[in-house]
């Protein structure tokens, strides 16, 4: 199955495919090993670095201490983020139709992977990476396209409609449809929709 998103006036619409229940069940699964995951990881780095001789503590650039604490507050704004999350997929898991999930990957992997994409497609510290991956893209369709766009602009006609497919985080069908283009984007992998749905929700930009 692959769920769509529509996108509207530089901003995901709502009403569009969703994930079976399944789906949401199975990501809050994936979230569930994930916070017991980082919380070994956590503990295990902090006896680590707590644990080491007096010597190798005054080689390190960083104290222990500073570096427990950055981690623990990193960790700490992940979980405030996936709360959100797991919020929505409690709400999905229970009014979404039934049916089975095809595609939902098992373990920590998926959510690992979704707050990396958050980070590359939706924060400031991604701008460069977008700028390097999404202008080439969008330069090229503007360069195929933006004549047939200033016409049906001009002429109050529909503009020219774009599919994104494996669309992500959808911040690259978010750009197309913010120059005017129709854009639709799909999305094969549940929590990917999840997380847009998130962001439709909660996010800025």
């Amino acid at each position: 199955p692959i769920c769509t998103k529509r996108v509207e006036s530089g901003a995901m619409a709502s009403g569009c495919e969703r994930p079976p229940a399944a789906g949401a069940t199975a990501c809050l699964e994936n979230l569930r090993q994930y916070r017991l995951h980082s919380d070994r990881e956590v503990q295990r780095v902090k006896r680590n670095l707590l644990g080491l001789s007096d010597d190798d503590k005054a080689s390190l650039i960083r104290k222990p201490e500073e570096q427990v604490k950055a981690m623990e507050e990193a960790a700490a704004a992940n979980m405030a983020v996936l709360d959100k999350l797991e919020e929505l997929l409690k709400k999905e898991s229970q009014s979404a139709d039934s049916g089975p999930c095809s595609n939902c990957a098992p373990g920590t992997k998926p959510v690992q992977v979704i707050m990396q994409t958050i980070t590359r497609e939706w924060s400031a510290e991604g701008q460069q990476e977008r700028k390097d991956c999404f202008d080439r893209l969008l330069n090229a369709l503007d360069g195929q396209l933006k004549d047939q766009l200033d016409k049906a602009v001009a002429s109050k006609q529909a503009t020219p409609r774009v599919l994104v497919p494996g669309c992500a985080l959808g911040r690259l069908a978010f750009e197309v449809a913010s120059r005017g283009y129709g854009c639709e984007a799909c999305e094969s992998r549940p929590i990917y929709w999840f997380g847009m749905e998130l962001i439709r929700q909660h996010g800025s930009v």
